[in-house]
């Protein structure tokens, strides 16, 4: 059974939460901002005049700009953006929220907040979150330094709920205790579909949970870009719902890993439908790893690609993923471009049959590796599924029989795109639709039986797959029997290892048929160059 970290309040009870508070509290004052640009700690530029203190509400909704410097400013909320356009600009100093900060609040206005140094805390009892982008609203945080810190009873980040919201983050430090990157739902009438859009290309972002792209009754699309600096998260979810859901619409959370380093402490969650409590996500999730640093600081974190149906889930790429827990594959893993090494599991394991094209790949001279399996005596092993599972079913994995073992070791197999540096030339043998590169170290055996899961969509004519083994100087078909209700391909007998290749070889008549009509076309050729010269 596979840990995964519990949450006991959930991100739509959080925002719910926030938006029934908005009404029926007594509130000191309201202040407006009344100038174009000026210091927020200057009583005239209030309207009434005053500075906000604890208990006040904050707007900034006049096309202006309020300024921040120094230190003791204060409010239980603040609205930048909300009947009108507003920036609220910090270059040092400090601020301090006790209860809830929105940038950008009804549809057709913009709020824009800098923090550029200093201090931006949210630490209320009851209520304390930070919302960018909310109702159809535009929300703008651009963190150039400094710190922002959402601590309280509940430390909760909405980027881009119902609406659209984009933080950068350059420098300095972010601290959450929960993250939600897009989030849809129709909480009021305003509510919809909500897109967040998170940039990283420095400091550091620590939060325990992160979600990106969820919602309730619409869809949420997020989108996280780690381009540099760090994010640390006890469990990351991309397109997973956190709460019952009665939409249609799907959710969608990417995120893409091309700088800085990721660390997670527990859990990755790549699409998912009914995760911890949540019913009708539809999720639609996929990791993108292109470079950086991906590690879960050898806390034995699981990675879960696609929870279950009807959720899609995508990790491709190409680096070492640093983690050491269990990969749960019911998705689509991709070495995309080069070598992807996840061979620091622990385990492998599939908790979902694929009907469909779930399973492992190799494109653009990738190069998949996935956890050696260990080899303790005579049985089958399986590479690329559960170890139990005696009907492998998920694309390209294969399963292998030993007999007459002696010692113990590993079973290592790469899967290989044709383009990759490591792979024969594959000239001459037809469309490869599966290349594996399979060796055994520390034990040796008299006799393998191989069955090798076909890529079906690669082929229309499933009688005409071959397979091939490399003998180091070339190409030689072997025997095999083709089993196409479970997409097989499989051969025994074998006393040795090495590369296999499942090819599509059109046949004789059909190359002979393509042979004259290259002829006859060249022929043609020749014909209309003569013609046109004459």
């Amino acid at each position: 059974m596979i840990c995964r970290t519990c949450f006991s309040v959930c991100l739509a009870g959080l925002l719910l939460g926030s938006i029934l508070s908005l009404a029926g509290v007594a509130w000191a004052v309201d202040y407006y901002w009344n100038v174009p640009s000026g210091n927020w700690a200057t009583a005239g530029n209030w309207n009434p005049t005053g500075v906000p203190t604890a208990s006040d509400r904050a707007y900034v909704n006049n096309n202006g700009t309020a300024l921040i410097d120094s230190s003791g400013n204060v409010c239980a909320r603040f609205f930048v953006g909300q009947s009108g356009n507003g920036q609220l600009v910090i270059h040092a100093g400090e601020l301090t929220v006790s209860e809830v900060g929105f940038v950008g609040r009804y549809p057709g206005y913009t709020g824009t907040v800098t923090l550029n140094d200093g201090t931006v805390t949210f630490n209320g009892t009851s209520l304390s979150q930070l919302q960018i982008g909310r109702d159809q609203a535009y929300g703008y945080f651009y963190q150039n330094g400094g710190s922002v810190v959402l601590g309280g009873a509940q430390g909760a980040l909405f980027l881009g709920p119902m609406g659209p919201g984009r933080y950068e983050l350059q420098a300095g430090t972010l601290t959450t205790l929960q993250s939600s990157i897009g989030y849809g739902g129709t909480y009021s009438a305003q509510g919809g579909d909500g897109f967040g859009e998170f940039i990283q290309t420095g400091g550091v972002h620590q939060t325990e949970f992160i979600c990106i792209g969820e919602g309730w009754d619409d869809g949420g699309t997020g989108v996280y870009r780690l381009l540099g600096g760090s994010l640390t998260t006890e469990e990351l979810r991309l397109g997973v719902i956190d709460d019952i859901r009665s939409g249609n619409r799907p959710l969608r959370g990417t995120f893409y890993l091309a700088g800085g380093t990721l660390t997670v402490g527990s859990t990755i969650v790549i699409g998912a439908d009914t995760y911890d409590g949540g019913v009708g996500g539809a999720g639609v999730g996929l990791f993108e790893f292109t470079s950086g640093v991906l590690t879960d600081g050898n806390q034995d974190a699981d990675l879960i690609v696609r929870y279950d149906a009807p959720a899609t889930g995508t990790f491709q790429g190409r680096g070492v993923v640093d983690i050491s827990g269990t990969l749960e594959n019911n998705g689509r893993v991709i070495a995309d471009g080069g070598t992807l090494d996840m061979s620091s599991f622990a385990s492998v394991t599939s908790t979902v049959e694929n009907t469909t094209t779930n399973g492992w790949f190799a494109r653009a001279g990738g190069k998949l590796l996935l956890p050696a399996v260990s080899v303790t005596g005579a049985g089958a092993y399986n590479w690329g599924e559960d170890p139990t599972d005696s009907q492998i079913d998920l694309v390209n994995s294969v399963r292998a029989g030993f007999s007459d073992v002696t010692g113990t070791g590993e079973l290592e197999i790469a899967l290989l795109d044709p383009a990759h540096p490591s792979a024969p030339s594959v000239d001459g043998i037809g469309l490869v639709l599966g290349l594996w590169d399979i060796q055994a170290s520390g034990f040796q055996f008299n006799r393998v039986d191989l069955i090798f899961r076909y890529d079906d969509l690669l082929t229309d004519d499933p009688t005409r797959l071959r397979l091939f083994h490399w003998t180091g100087t070339g190409w030689e078909k072997v025997p095999s029997v083709l089993d196409p209700a479970n997409k097989w391909i499989s051969t025994s007998g074998w006393q040795s290892l090495g590369v296999f290749a499942v090819s599509d070889v059109p046949e004789p008549a059909t190359l002979g048929l393509l042979l004259a009509g290259l002829v006859s076309f060249a022929g043609w050729l020749a014909w209309q160059r003569r013609k046109h010269q004459g």
